[in-house]
């Protein structure tokens, strides 16, 4: 996928993210998402790389799963809301 191909746009979408359960640098895995499963993101904080190249820490006492959900899916087409990650 090019960047010009996620349609909520580079600065919406998650490009990858710390996992709950850690992997061997050399060997990395890809997160199981399923629709209505629990999220394999650390339960406190956690950082996130964006597709913009921006990193962000996302505090999961502040940010929601359905708005984690937004992030993770990069043709949701569904607006994240304001100041989500404050």
């Amino acid at each position: 996928m090019t960047l010009a191909a996620i349609p909520d746009g580079s600065s919406n979408t998650f490009l990858f993210a710390e996992a709950q359960t850690p992997v061997p640098w050399t060997k990395p895995a890809d997160m199981a998402i399923t629709p209505n499963g629990a999220l394999p993101l650390p339960p406190d904080r956690f950082l996130a790389a964006m597709a913009d190249a921006s990193v962000r820490m996302v505090d999961r006492r502040n940010v929601n799963d359905g708005t984690l959900r937004l992030l993770i899916d990069p043709r949701d087409g569904q607006a994240l809301p304001v100041n989500w990650d404050r």
